[in-house]
């Protein structure tokens, strides 16, 4: 039997690839750490119960929320969302946007992703190559590959989805 991981049973991934983002730019230690992640669990529970952001994950909303009200205004990270309202992206251009973005060093990208098996996750991307993004990430993911992935629909040769719409580019 094994153990559970974060994801297994709850759906915290968009609060924890906050945290781990912010950790990563700013360098956060275990302490800082826990104090925004309950910073932001005390503003999502404004917007919406915590037992159904526990269940169904956090939405949106509620991260563009966060991002605004603690990661922009304590931590001094802007988050910009260039393809929030441009539906037909190929993967090629947001590929090639994420590379060039994360160039910079102190930058990262958090990403929502969608599978076969399982409904939204949201990571963090902090490396690019053009095959290859490597990750933070709370499920312990460590690697996406550009081969597997889509911008359009999840196929056989493509299992992961990848919405560059939900994107949130940090830095």
């Amino acid at each position: 039997m094994k153990p559970y991981r974060q994801g297994d049973l709850d759906g915290l991934c968009g609060i924890y690839s906050i945290v781990n983002s912010v950790r990563y730019i700013k360098k956060l230690n275990t302490e800082e750490s826990e104090e925004l992640f309950y910073k932001c669990l005390r503003l999502a529970e404004k917007k919406r119960k915590l037992s159904t952001i526990v269940k169904e994950g956090s939405s949106l909303p509620v991260l563009i929320n966060i991002f605004n009200e603690i990661v922009d205004i304590q931590y001094g990270i802007k988050s910009t969302r260039p393809f929030h309202k441009r539906k037909d992206v190929s993967l090629g251009c947001y590929w090639d946007y994420v590379v060039t973005f994360l160039e910079v060093p102190g930058r990262a990208v958090l990403a929502g992703i969608d599978c076969e098996n399982a409904e939204g996750h949201w990571s963090v991307v902090v490396k690019a190559t053009p095959k290859t993004f490597y990750l933070m990430d709370s499920y312990y993911e460590k690697l996406w590959h550009r081969r597997k992935m889509s911008t359009k629909r999840i196929s056989i040769n493509r299992p992961y989805l990848v919405a560059p719409t939900h994107s949130f580019f940090l830095g």
